[in-house]
């Protein structure tokens, strides 16, 4: 069943109940993630046990009487997880394709929409749930205030980082190996100026608003594969890639074979859980 509009699942009545008036048949889709749905998932993941606790933290976080909003949710990576663990949660995405994966993987309640125009009544979620995507909003303070709208409690935003060095480590002092950043440096002017149209979750810390909680979790180490790095490079898993010319593209590659090629990696992740009431949303 193809992932359209608005709770495809969902009985009529409910539907009717959580949808804001005149809004199913008007959503606005922006920038998609339908040409990277298929490698999403293939890309770097957090080390299992790390991920692990971080979904008990978010279960303390998001618990309550209602449905949460998981925003830019993509294929259901945090989602699904948290609805095993007895937690309802509505998946908005404006990548119809990403849905389509969600919905394979056993995502339950799923709509297509814009972070700008959300199709729900005020005040219809709990809590919202957002990882990693403010940094992709540009329009952010208006996305932030939709979400006060729809949101009862407050909004909880995950934020992962992740530094690969490469094995075998001689004295601990090296430098991070950044695949993306070394690619985006080996294209060139202009797509190594690329940067990301919203805010890191940390500059909204410091210029604007402190969050009410700030929890962190880790450092977890794993082992990755260069190659397979290398693999989601060459798929442009990664958005920064999409403009770049095939053939600079190809040239870029080539330089990371020689640097990434049958090589392992030590990949040392965090995660950072922070949250904003609704009404500190609506003064930003």
């Amino acid at each position: 069943m193809p992932v359209l509009r608005i709770f495809l699942r969902l009985p009529a009545a409910r539907r009717k109940r959580l949808v804001r008036p005149g809004h199913a048949d008007r959503l606005v889709v922006d920038v998609s993630f339908d040409r990277c749905s298929e490698q999403f998932d293939k890309r770097p993941g957090l080390p299992p046990p790390l991920f692990e606790e971080l979904l008990d933290r978010l279960v303390d976080q998001l618990g309550g009487n209602g449905p949460v909003l998981d925003l830019g949710a993509g294929t259901g990576r945090f989602a699904i997880p948290l609805q095993a663990r007895g937690i309802r949660v509505v998946e908005v995405d404006i990548s119809h394709a990403m849905l389509r994966r969600a919905r394979m993987k056993g995502a339950r309640d799923v709509c297509v929409a814009n972070a700008m125009r959300l199709p729900f009544r005020d005040r219809t979620f709990e809590t919202t749930l957002t990882v990693s995507i403010l940094h992709l909003v540009a329009s952010w303070r208006g996305a932030l205030h939709e979400v006060a709208r729809v949101t009862r409690n407050r909004l909880v935003n995950v934020s992962e980082s992740s530094r690969l060095y490469r094995l075998p480590r001689k004295d601990g002092s090296e430098e991070p190996y950044d695949p993306l950043g070394r690619y985006l440096e080996i294209a060139g002017p202009p797509w190594r100026e690329y940067t990301h149209p919203g805010h890191h979750w940390v500059d909204l810390a410091e210029r604007i608003v402190p969050p009410k909680t700030r929890i962190t979790i880790g450092p977890r180490r794993q082992v990755v594969d260069g190659d397979w790095l290398l693999s989601l490079i060459e798929a442009r898993a990664y958005s920064p890639q999409w403009p770049v010319p095939d053939p600079v593209h190809a040239a870029a590659l080539e330089r990371l074979r020689i640097e990434m090629a049958i090589r392992q990696f030590e990949q040392i992740s965090e995660v950072e859980i922070v949250s904003w009431t609704s009404d500190e949303l609506r003064s930003m």
